[in-house]
């Protein structure tokens, strides 16, 4: 963000107000620094109307409803220039891609590991220095920079973005910058105990945290038509159009407790990183998730690997690892108590409210692996049971069809649920198994996506896209389950792809053997690949072979679980 870059970047295509046909940045109360830089900027070029505010000490639900009508974008971190400089200048980033052109919370995180993956370095540091940034100004990682976020964050990855990047400059350039280090360190554990483990995302029974967002009224950057659907019965009730129920409803002339609830949730799922899947429709809010407890068991043990490794077992605010450490073996407990399920194998959501295990099947149950929560015996059974139950043409689907259930007129297709995939789901599954020895597992799902993501390049004109159909073999690329395919929408060929996604790539090649790498090549299906391999080879992927079906002549596989350890 900077001079040559703001006036564009500050407008917001998703709206269409009169106020948002100008750009317009708000900026902390207290940042003078960069509300007289924005300043001068308008002075620089006035033609362009670009419009700088200040945003009030206290942000408050009522605040961001306030100024949803002039949506903008919010200030990130700055330095100098140069040094001795008055000029400013942003930090580099990178944007997810398609319509979402501000930085993502989740999806910086992995758009990191390909970065680092590909030696540039400097985009990593800027986007932990945005977060930091965030935390200190906004009181949270914002789901992304922009004014009608302030009231949400986005699934927890701070501390391994910044040990990741923090690596990278001490092992690749020689710098041990514990500086940035100990500030990204600092921000996370600020981050931790004001939004995840404060009510109301903590819940003081289980000791679990959830999604929670803060906000009034409909939330305003979605599609017009989005909740056309969920209105429309109110909009009968009270004889008005979509239009003037959505204003009468927005300004508090109209008090419905249940549409209150409906969009605490809606609220919800949208942090959840997760927008939208039948998991989480009218219940977000009130779950444990195990994604987000994972995440924080994440938090919990790299803060306590940090203090001890990096800062002489005590921090800048008298903290210990012990203290740490011991705050992760409490949720470990918590999350095997409420979240495993002994009988399926799997992990669960559960319900704050009604004391219960969702059953929803979501692939998010390999998070743990992830996080190194798993006991091996857990982690067994996920390799061997669980992972049947993801595992398709293209990957890992997000949910199970049994838990999507049928899909039809009146429940339309959800883009977090059956059939679809998603890069950080593979992602995280990916490193997850690898952590407790399987990679022969990691290796055959890394092919299967690889693939799928080839074939729809080479067919395709070259697409990369935000999700697939990970079942379908001719056109993984279309998705047309709500807001469609971002990357797919251009004509032509889409040139920058989506970010985890060409994250994903790179991380996935990783896991081959040259003898898949080739097969890629050659776009080779995934069956027809572990077909040519050879019984060691084979065992390489976590298969062997059964034998040849008596019909089509098809060799079927059964899949092993072999832990390299």
């Amino acid at each position: 963000m900077n001079e040559k870059s703001i006036l564009e970047m500050a407008l917001d295509t998703k709206f269409d107000t009169p106020e948002s046909k100008y750009p317009r940045i708000y900026v902390p109360w207290d940042d003078e620094r960069q509300f007289d830089y924005y300043n001068k900027i308008a002075q620089k070029y006035p033609d362009y109307q670009l419009q700088v505010e200040k945003l009030p000490k206290d942000i408050t639900a009522e605040f961001i409803k306030s100024i949803n009508h002039k949506p903008g974008l919010l200030a990130l971190a700055v330095r100098p220039v140069s040094e001795g400089s008055d000029d400013l200048e942003g930090f580099p980033y990178l944007v997810p891609g398609g319509r979402f052109n501000e930085q993502y919370g989740w999806d910086s995180y992995f758009i990191l590991l390909g970065l680092l993956e590909s030696g540039i370095i400097e985009p990593c540091i800027g986007m932990c220095e945005n977060f930091i940034y965030e935390i200190e100004n906004y009181n949270k990682i914002l789901n992304a920079n922009r004014s009608y976020y302030l009231g949400r964050s986005q699934p927890p990855f701070l501390t391994d973005m910044a040990l990741q990047t923090f690596n990278y400059m001490k092992d690749k350039q020689g710098k041990k910058d514990l500086v940035f280090l100990q500030r990204a360190i600092a921000a996370a554990i600020k981050e931790y105990w004001t939004v995840w483990c404060t009510e109301p995302r903590l819940d003081p029974e289980t000791g679990l945290s959830c999604y929670h967002a803060d906000g009034l009224g409909i939330p305003p950057e979605t599609e017009a038509t989005h909740f056309q659907a969920v209105l429309k019965l109110f909009c009968q009730k009270y004889n008005c159009s979509f239009e003037e129920f959505t204003k009468l409803y927005n300004d508090g002339d109209i008090k419905e407790p249940g549409l209150d609830e409906y969009f605490l949730h809606d609220r919800a799922v949208r942090e959840s990183g997760h927008d939208t899947t039948y998991r989480f429709e009218g219940v977000c809010a009130y779950l444990a998730t195990i994604d987000l407890n994972s995440l924080l068991y994440k938090y919990e043990t790299d803060i306590a690997f940090a203090i001890k490794t990096y800062f002489n077992d005590e921090f800048i605010n008298g903290d210990t690892s012990a203290k740490w450490t011991q705050l992760a073996t409490e949720r470990k407990q918590n999350i095997q108590k409420y979240l495993w399920n002994e009988t399926q194998g799997m992990y669960f959501d559960y319900n704050t409210k009604t004391h219960t295990q969702s059953r929803y099947e979501s692939v998010t149950t390999m998070f743990p692996l992830w996080a190194n929560l798993c006991d091996p015996e857990q982690a067994q059974t996920l390799a061997e049971k669980s992972i049947t139950k993801f595992e398709v043409f293209g990957g890992l689907v997000s949910g199970t069809l049994k838990s999507r259930g049928e899909i039809g007129l009146n429940k339309p297709s959800r883009q977090w649920d059956y059939p679809y995939a998603w890069a950080p789901h593979q992602i995280l599954a990916w490193e997850g198994l690898k952590n407790y020895g399987y990679d022969a597992v990691a290796r055959r799902l890394s092919y299967r996506w690889c693939h799928m993501m080839t074939m729809a390049f080479v067919d395709f004109n070259g697409i990369v896209v935000e999700k697939y159909d990970a079942t379908s073999e001719r056109q993984p690329h279309k998705v047309d389950a709500e807001y469609g395919n971002q990357g797919s929408g251009f004509k032509g060929v889409a040139t920058e792809g989506f970010g985890w996604v060409n994250s994903s790539y790179l991380l996935g090649l990783k896991n081959l053997d040259q003898k898949g790498v080739r097969a890629l090549g050659l776009v080779t299906k995934p069956e027809d690949f572990f077909a040519s391999l050879a019984k060691k080879e084979l065992h390489g992927y976590g298969l062997h072979a059964l034998a040849k079906n008596s019909k089509d002549g098809q060799v079927v596989f059964k899949t092993e679980c072999l832990n390299s350890n």
